[in-house]
C-alpha cells in the first residue's frame, strides 16, 4: 500500500483547495494551506473543519474531526510554505497567470524533489509549466468536486513531465484510497479525452 506523504502543501483555500487539504489530512498527512491573507487563511481552515465535521456526521470519518483538524494549517504567505513538502498542489481560481505566478513562486521555496501539481480542470499544464525552472516535476492533479467523497483524480502529464513525477502522483493517490486515471495534456475532463495506459513508462 503506497504510504501518503508525511507535509503536503495546497496552495488556494476555496472548496476545492480545502477539499484536497481534507483528504491529506485524514490520510495522516501535515497539510499547510496557503492563502492570500490572514482572513483568507482563517476561512480555509473553517471549510476543512465544517468538511470533516460532515463526514462525521454521515460517519464517513474514523477519527475525531478535531484530532484531524490539528493537522490542518493555514498561512497568508507562500514564503511561509513548508520547505519540505513532499506535493504542492495549486487550487487557486482558473486564471493562467494567477496560476503560473504561485506556482513558480512555489518552485523556489520547496526542495527539488517536491512534485508540483495543478488542480486545474480546463487549463494547459504544458503553457503552466512553461515559466518553471523544472517543468519535469510537474503535472495536474485533477480532484473532482466534492473531494472527499469522488472517487477519481486525473493526473496530467506534459510532454516535459518526468515518469517519476507521474509515479509519485500515483502513490500519493492510491494512499487516499482513490483511483487514477492518467491522460495527455488536453482541454477538458478526461471523458474528452484520449486517454493513456494509467501506468507510467519505467
Amino acid at each position: 500500500m503506497s504510504a501518503v506523504p508525511q507535509v503536503v502543501a495546497v496552495i488556494g483555500g476555496g472548496r476545492m483547495g480545502a477539499g484536497i487539504a481534507q483528504v491529506f489530512a485524514t490520510a495522516g498527512a501535515s497539510v499547510t494551506i496557503a492563502e492570500a491573507s490572514d482572513d483568507a487563511a482563517r476561512a480555509a481552515r473553517l471549510r476543512v473543519a465544517q468538511g470533516l465535521q460532515r463526514a462525521a456526521e454521515k460517519r464517513l470519518l474514523p477519527y475525531q474531526p478535531d484530532s484531524v483538524l490539528a493537522r490542518v494549517h493555514a498561512i497568508a504567505a507562500l514564503t511561509d510554505l513548508p520547505s519540505d513538502a513532499a506535493l504542492v498542489v495549486e487550487a487557486v481560481p482558473e486564471r493562467i497567470g494567477d496560476k503560473m505566478t504561485v506556482l513558480t513562486a512555489a518552485e523556489q521555496i520547496v526542495g527539488p524533489a517536491t512534485v508540483l501539481a495543478s488542480n486545474t480542470s480546463s487549463l494547459s499544464i504544458t503553457e503552466l509549466a512553461a515559466p518553471l525552472a523544472h517543468p519535469g516535476r510537474f503535472l495536474g492533479m485533477h480532484f473532482f468536486n466534492p473531494v472527499p467523497v469522488s472517487e477519481l483524480v486525473e493526473v496530467v502529464r506534459g510532454p516535459e513531465t518526468d515518469p517519476s513525477t507521474v509515479r509519485a502522483a500515483l502513490n500519493c493517490i492510491h494512499a487516499l484510497g482513490k483511483s487514477d486515471v492518467v491522460v495527455r495534456d488536453s482541454p477538458g475532463f478526461a471523458t474528452s479525452r484520449r486517454c493513456a495506459d494509467s501506468r507510467p513508462a519505467a
